[in-house]
């Protein structure tokens, strides 16, 4: 892996418990990646951000985790995950730049899955242009305004500066019905990405239940050290992210 991206997968869910398949999912990626940490961020831990207001004012949560996404690669760099992808392999082949983005379709990025060194003039971009886009954009709506309309915009103009993947990597089904869709059927695949279907959770379980997607127990040590704001079982919390990046090798 790039040594200028830290082992951090960061998440965000914005207050109580993550349900189970999801926590589980998260379990499952730092199983698969023995040297990264997860750092999952809630309302508690967030912190005062430099778009706040923009924050406060969003009603939706998918949102509210827009604003805290481009932030805190921004501050802490690391690599940002949605809790609705199911990692299948180890990531570090794919990150080999400063900035790493997943094509969700030819030349469309997605903001769920994406990676950059600390302070990488991308993610600030995405964080000192963010209130003005949300106040410019108010009549389109949240993807415009902070969204993933409002990441590839920033995107285009640092295209020489990011190092892209191909969709079939970590977005196979982007634009297919979820109903169609088994995880097992992309082999190379090193993220799928379901983007919280409404069957992703009874789907994803019953892959757990049959045993075809191994997750480790709440237990197991080996990687409940390194999980940070999320007790394993999913309740969120505080954070001290100095403490994840600094157990991250």
């Amino acid at each position: 892996m790039n040594p200028r991206i830290p082992r951090v997968a960061h998440y965000y869910w914005h207050s109580g418990r993550v349900p189970g398949t999801l926590a589980a999912l998260v379990r499952r990626f730092l199983a698969i990646n023995p040297r990264w940490t997860a750092a999952v961020w809630s309302a508690e831990s967030v912190g005062p951000l430099v778009n706040q207001h923009p924050y406060d004012l969003i009603d939706r949560l998918a949102f509210k985790a827009d604003v805290v996404r481009y932030e805190k690669l921004a501050l802490h760099g690391g690599h940002w995950r949605d809790f609705d992808l199911i990692p299948l392999r180890p990531i570090e082949p794919l990150l080999h730049a400063g900035v790493v983005l997943a094509e969700e379709a030819p030349g469309r990025f997605n903001n769920g899955w994406w990676a950059c060194e600390p302070g990488h003039p991308f993610a600030w971009r995405l964080v000192s242009g963010l209130e003005e886009s949300f106040q410019r954009g108010r009549s389109y709506g949240f993807c415009d305004q902070v969204g993933v309309a409002y990441f590839n915009r920033v995107a285009a103009e640092f295209r020489d500066q990011i190092a892209c993947i191909p969709p079939v990597l970590v977005h196979p089904y982007y634009g297919k019905p979820p109903s169609h869709s088994d995880y097992a059927a992309h082999p190379t695949a090193f993220d799928i990405h379901f983007f919280n279907s409404n069957n992703l959770f009874p789907r994803v379980q019953k892959y757990i239940d049959a045993g075809k997607l191994a997750i480790p127990d709440v237990s197991d040590t080996s990687v409940n050290t390194r999980l940070f704001g999320m007790t394993p079982d999913g309740q969120t919390g505080a954070l001290d992210i100095a403490e994840a990046v600094g157990y991250a090798t």
